[in-house]
């Protein structure tokens, strides 16, 4: 192969500026890392960082039982379209129907094709400053395909995590 690879090249020119898009073997990552760190209250902080086309990182607090659920339902197949695996967290509106008032996390996995691939929607926001809904704040919301095996694998890895065990729960995919 010559030094000069005019598909890469022509990747580099159309990709955003600025952005945290990793190039490893001539392919662009896209992932998501989520983190947990458990209270003792049978809650949680989950923390999310999304690589790719966009980045951005945001964190909202989860009980084990909403976290498990999520996880059960990310390793159905194939996944039931009336009843998609999604998962929000942020501020709750205590005052009206008791949702969201605010959102900081929200993640949708969806069948995208005849193939077997899924569309991972992430959602990530940081809190507005003085409770003030309407305030200016950084935000980031993006999709990437992934397939049936590496969702299976993440809820594999989040369970573990919800559990207590160590270290992060990764979903990514390789797109050439």
């Amino acid at each position: 192969m010559s030094a000069f690879d005019p598909l890469r090249t022509f990747r580099q020119i159309v990709s955003p500026v600025g952005e945290r898009q990793r190039f490893r073997y001539g392919c662009i990552m896209h992932s998501l890392t989520a983190r947990y760190e458990p209270d003792d209250d049978g809650t949680g902080e989950l923390l999310i960082t999304v690589q790719g086309d966009y980045a951005g990182t945001g964190a909202a607090w989860f009980s084990e039982d909403q976290l498990n659920a999520f996880c059960d339902a990310l390793e159905r197949y194939p996944l039931d379209k009336a009843d998609l695996p999604r998962l929000e967290g942020g501020y709750w509106d205590d005052t009206k129907r008791g949702g969201l008032k605010e959102r900081h996390v929200g993640l949708l996995v969806a069948p995208h094709d005849a193939l077997g691939s899924l569309s991972v929607s992430v959602s990530l926001a940081e809190p507005a400053e003085n409770a003030d809904p309407y305030a200016r704040r950084r935000a980031v919301t993006t999709w990437f395909l992934v397939g049936y095996n590496e969702v299976a694998q993440f809820a594999r890895e989040l369970k573990r995590l919800v559990a207590g065990g160590p270290g992060s729960a990764v979903l990514e995919r390789r797109v050439s």
